[in-house]
C-alpha cells in the first residue's frame, strides 16, 4: 500500500492507492504462470513421464570344486576327477557388475549361487591353502552356468614356503 498526499481548496488532503490496481497485470499473469506451469512440474522428475521399470534378467552358476588327494586308487565318488576330491566349505563369489553374491561348497564340492544378474560375470573360488581361482563366464537369463571344465573347478595349493627333513642314516 502506498500513501498519497494531493492538495485540494489549498489543503493537503491524504489518500490511498491499492497497489492491487496499479500492479493487476502482474499478479494476473504470474498466477497464470503458476497455473499453467505446476502440472508440467510434477510429471515424475523429467524421466520423460514413463513409469515402466527396466527389466533385470536372471539366471544361476554352479559348479564343482576339488583339491589334490593322494594318489589315482584314492578315488572319492564316480565323478571325481583322479588325484582329487572334493571340498567342502570353499567360497564361491560370483561378481557381475556392481552386485556379488557368494555360497559355500557342500560336502560333494557343490556350489550353487541363485538369481545372478545377466551378463558377464567373475566368479572367484577361495579355500585355505589354495590358490584363489577366477573364471569369467557369461550369465544367461534363466538359465545355470557351470563354472570350470567337465571335471570342474581343481584348486591348486599355495607354493610358497619351505619343507624341512632330517634324516638319521644307520652306518
Amino acid at each position: 500500500m502506498r500513501i498519497v498526499f494531493k492538495i485540494k481548496n489549498g489543503k493537503i488532503q491524504r489518500g490511498y492507492m491499492n497497489i492491487v490496481t496499479k500492479h493487476c497485470k502482474t499478479i494476473l499473469i504470474s498466477a497464470l504462470l503458476v497455473i499453467v506451469l505446476m502440472p508440467i512440474a510434477s510429471c515424475g522428475g523429467g524421466g520423460g513421464g514413463s513409469s515402466v521399470s527396466p527389466t533385470i534378467n536372471y539366471g544361476n552358476v554352479d559348479g564343482y570344486v576339488y583339491i589334490p588327494y593322494g594318489s589315482p586308487a584314492a578315488r572319492v565318488a564316480e565323478a571325481t576327477p583322479t588325484g582329487y576330491k572334493p571340498v567342502e566349505g570353499a567360497m564361491a563369489m560370483a561378481t557381475c557388475g556392481v552386485a556379488s553374491k557368494s555360497a559355500s561348497t557342500n560336502s560333494s564340492g557343490y556350489f550353487k549361487i541363485q538369481t545372478v544378474p545377466t551378463g558377464t560375470c567373475t566368479i572367484q573360488i577361495q579355500i585355505g591353502e589354495y590358490t584363489t581361482t577366477q573364471y569369467q563366464v557369461n550369465v544367461s537369463a534363466n538359465q545355470t552356468t557351470r563354472v570350470g571344465d567337465a571335471e570342474g573347478i581343481k584348486m591348486t595349493p599355495v607354493t610358497h614356503g619351505a619343507i624341512r627333513v632330517t634324516a638319521n642314516v644307520a652306518g
